[in-house]
């Protein structure tokens, strides 16, 4: 049987869990808007911060923006509204693991193995890419501390690299339903900020996709090299994020962005 990393959108994008919901999203002033690369959620008061969140494979910036909102509704006062969010969009390109099919994706995924060959290549050109995203929103007057960026599956690998490997502190690293990528590279490859820089790592144990023990051994590494993480385990949830992630990712956000 051929294993993917696609699945249909939703399903990548949210997941209810039972017992939980998430209010609906509700049009509002700060809409997303759309540049070539990316779509930007604009802040609807004064700029303080900015979050760059990162799709999953197959996935674009599009498919998150919806949740982007709901998740400003989440953060403290003081940083309602006052967030600008970056979902940037992942080139097309063959993947491996789909039979060279070709679809956004930030690097190449070979096979679904938590030692499998890695496109070391691919993700180098992600991490710039996120790099000078971070540039960008550092040189429209948002300080560095004050920028977190984060993903989702693919993209949250792709996070955990930047992060990890960032020169300079940012204001936090989340991962969810993701994994390590290059985790036997660390602690050389750690760069002089990743000290500082917190983590939040979120995981399904229900997910049948990218297993739920890959955040464990991503985890443990990061613990390993004396890094500040937290790990949360979502009880019965697959690949998404049900309110409860949605709610500690809130959570987490406000702590580092000052809330």
């Amino acid at each position: 049987m051929r294993l993917s990393l696609l699945a249909p959108a939703a399903a990548l994008r949210y997941q209810h869990a039972p017992r939980q919901s998430v209010s609906p999203i509700r049009a509002s002033s700060n809409a997303p808007r759309a540049l070539d690369d990316a779509i930007i959620v604009e802040p609807a008061a004064e700029h303080i911060a900015s979050v760059v969140f990162l799709h999953g494979l197959g996935d674009t910036g599009d498919g998150w923006a919806s949740l982007m909102p709901e998740l400003d509704r989440l953060l403290p006062p003081a940083c309602t509204g006052r967030v600008r969010w970056v979902l940037p969009h992942a080139p097309q390109r063959p993947i491996a693991l789909n039979q060279g099919m070709h679809m956004p994706g930030w690097f190449d995924v070979v096979q679904l193995a938590p030692d499998a060959q890695e496109d070391t290549v691919g993700l180098e050109a992600a991490a710039a890419r996120v790099a000078s995203c971070v540039e960008r929103e550092v040189e429209a007057g948002t300080p560095r501390n004050k920028v977190i960026v984060g993903g989702f599956s693919q993209g949250g690998a792709v996070a955990l690299h930047v992060a990890l490997r960032s020169p300079e502190p940012l204001a936090g690293c989340i991962s969810l339903c993701s994994w390590l990528p290059l985790r036997e590279s660390y602690p050389a490859a750690l760069g002089g900020g990743a000290a500082q820089i917190p983590f939040l790592i979120a995981h399904g144990d229900a997910d049948m996709v990218v297993p739920y023990s890959w955040s464990q051994l991503g985890h443990q590494k990061l613990r390993d090299c004396g890094l500040n993480v937290r790990m949360i385990r979502a009880i019965g949830v697959g690949h998404g994020v049900d309110a409860s992630v949605l709610r500690e990712v809130g959570r987490f956000l406000g702590g580092q962005l000052g809330g």
